[in-house]
Parts: structure tokens; C-alpha cells; sequence
């Protein structure tokens, strides 16, 4: 397991070399988990998160109402592969850092002119690629 480096604005999550979008390991049971120990977010956390949201997503698709955010944070408590508990407040700036990388991506692959591909992100290649994506972010 490797501490990912945080990214923009520290957007970042573990990553844990077992997990994979197809599969995960076995959750921790509630009773086993430190109430003081750290939160960490792990893929599966990302993934439950969306799979859960997908019947609340509204016209807008990125404003959930609070007590969407607290079922959603019960759901994610009764699913932790690492750490600690994790609270509504972080639960839904989490989601305000997912959704801010989303729609940065879907700007890239929809008005930008830039490329993004799903495999190799920006796939800058070249010195001039280079440069433009540097003014993109």
C-alpha cells in the first residue's frame, strides 16, 4: 500500500494495490474499528460512493441534500476497507473534489479542443502539449 501524493487542492486518496474496480477486499467490521483512528480513502470508497449516488443524481447532476449526504455516509461507515469512520462533513467535500475533477475531465473531452482519453488522461506527448495543458491547469 502507497500513500498517493496529493494533488490538486490535496485531492487524493490510498491506493492499495489489491483493490480494483471489479472487486474488493473484505470490509472491516464496525465493531473492529478505532473511533479515533484516521480516515482514508481507498478506490472502493469512490466507487461505493458513486454507485450509491447514481438514484439521487439531480438535473444538475453535482447538489445532493443533506440527508442524501448522511445516507451516504452510513453506507461508506458500513463499508470500511481501511481507517477510521468517515464523517458527513468530509463525505461531502470528498464528493465536492470528485466532482470538481469530473467536470474539469468532461470539459477537457467535450469544449476544450484538448484531447482526454479514459486509458491515458491527457496523453501529452509532445513540448507544445505540454505547455497547453500547463495553461489548462
Amino acid at each position: 500500500m502507497t500513500k498517493a501524493p496529493s494533488g490538486h487542492n490535496g485531492i487524493s486518496y490510498r491506493h492499495v494495490d489489491s483493490i480494483t474496480v471489479d472487486d474488493h477486499p473484505p470490509y472491516v467490521s464496525p465493531q473492529e474499528i478505532n473511533p479515533k483512528a484516521n480516515t482514508q480513502w481507498v478506490l472502493t470508497d469512490l466507487i461505493n460512493m458513486a454507485q450509491f449516488l447514481e438514484p439521487y443524481v439531480s438535473g444538475d447532476g453535482d447538489k445532493y441534500k443533506p440527508p442524501v449526504i448522511k445516507k451516504l455516509t452510513d453506507h461508506l461507515n458500513e463499508r470500511v476497507v481501511l481507517g477510521g469512520f468517515k464523517k458527513s462533513a468530509g463525505v461531502k467535500q470528498k464528493l465536492t473534489d470528485v466532482l470538481a475533477i469530473y467536470k474539469g475531465v468532461n470539459y477537457l473531452k467535450t469544449r476544450s479542443g484538448g484531447t482526454w482519453d479514459d486509458d491515458f488522461g491527457a496523453n501529452v506527448i509532445t513540448q507544445t502539449e505540454d505547455e497547453v495543458w500547463a495553461s489548462l491547469v
